[in-house]
């Protein structure tokens, strides 16, 4: 009896594809992931249509898996991050008023023009934090 093509391999690769580079995931483009596919199996370039139309599976696979799990996250908990590697959560309006001073701190040493709004911003919640804070 002739053996079987061993399935699994296309999707295999994109699998390594998108661990390498997770930020493919939500590109449009499929040129850098098909590239990357080709490099690693030269000999596949006639199936062009068919690994195409398994890349654009896989992808929906991934994006839709990825919106589920932010579904499931707790408020505040960021995408991906397991909630012990979190940042940590401020206990009262004076550590949420520190944080809020460290981000602005950091905005402010980019030195970035387009930070501008941002810093604003940053200002203001912190007024009003100080304001919430010497509310009884």
């Amino acid at each position: 009896m002739p053996r079987r093509k061993k399935r699994g391999v296309i999707s295999a690769t994109f699998r390594k594809i998108f661990d390498d580079h997770p930020d493919w995931v939500e590109s449009r483009s499929n040129d850098l992931v098909l590239a990357e596919f080709f490099k690693a199996h030269p000999g596949q370039v006639g199936n062009k249509k068919k690994i195409a139309a398994n890349l654009a599976n896989f992808k929906s696979n991934k994006r839709r898996a990825l919106r589920k799990s932010k579904r499931g996250r707790k408020p505040g908990q960021i995408a991906g991050a397991k909630t012990s590697s979190a940042a940590p959560r401020p206990r009262s309006l004076e550590q949420l008023e520190i944080h809020i001073d460290n981000s602005m701190r950091i905005a402010q040493n980019m030195a970035n023009d387009d930070l501008d709004d941002v810093i604003s911003h940053l200002r203001k919640a912190r007024n009003l934090v100080v304001w919430k804070a010497g509310q009884p």
